[in-house]
């Protein structure tokens, strides 16, 4: 006959000999579940790095649908879209400069594209056969009821350390606004075949009727003058 304290010893003994069994398959499992997430969580992440938009390197936050008969003008995208720099402009708006390759016209040639991409989605720029000096251009943003913003972009392929826009208005207000400057170093426009460059943007009072860009280096010297065409 069993005693009791022989019976309870016998059942620790049993219960330890069970809990030894059992920690290598509850440790293995937590192994198992702790490889699992960390699998996931890499999978996620290089996922995430093939989509993500909206950041140097990455996809525009805007779609890029191809134009129709666009194809069939020989004009194929040789290269997709990338974001080169992103900025805020002094109102608050975000923009990012975006830009990519395609054949031209008749499939002859390969073009740079540039392109100017808004909060709101539009876009506004232009192609060449390589990073052009001085494209500029104004745009006006506003409406006749609520007359917005004009903005004043241009690209500089030499060095500047800034760039001031002097315009007059209808009215005849004349006044300087420091340009944005997003700078596109050689490591990023070298993704399209480009050397570094310098985009710059003012946002000017509306109904601007002439501006010029004044470029200048560290010590406020003037570099180049240009105006921009139209106004």
């Amino acid at each position: 006959m069993t005693r009791l304290p022989e019976l309870r010893d016998e059942l620790a003994a049993a219960a330890s000999r069970r809990h030894a069994r059992a920690l290598p398959a509850r440790r293995s499992g937590r192994v198992l579940l702790l490889a699992a997430a960390v699998l996931l969580a890499l999978t996620a992440t290089a996922g995430a790095v093939g989509v993500l938009t909206g950041v140097v390197g990455g996809e525009p936050s805007a779609p890029y649908p191809r134009i129709a008969g666009e194809e069939d003008a020989g004009m194929v995208r040789t290269k997709s879209p990338v974001v080169l720099a992103v900025s805020r402009l002094p109102s608050g708006e975000r923009v990012e400069l975006v830009g990519y390759r395609m054949r031209g016209l008749g499939g002859k040639g390969e073009l740079l594209c540039l392109d100017l991409l808004r909060t709101d989605g539009s876009k506004g720029g232009g192609c060449d056969n390589e990073v052009p000096e001085g494209v500029r251009g104004l745009i006006g943003t506003g409406t006749t009821r609520q007359p917005g913003p004009t903005l004043a972009v241009g690209i500089s392929r030499s060095p500047v350390a800034a760039v001031d826009i002097k315009y007059r208005t209808a009215t005849g207000r004349t006044g300087t606004r420091a340009a944005t400057l997003l700078r596109v170093p050689a490591e990023v426009a070298g993704r399209l075949g480009a050397d570094a460059f310098t985009y710059y943007i003012g946002e000017l009072p509306p109904r601007v009727q002439t501006a010029t860009a004044v470029g200048r280096d560290g010590a406020g010297r003037g570099l180049w003058r240009s105006r921009f065409p139209g106004s």
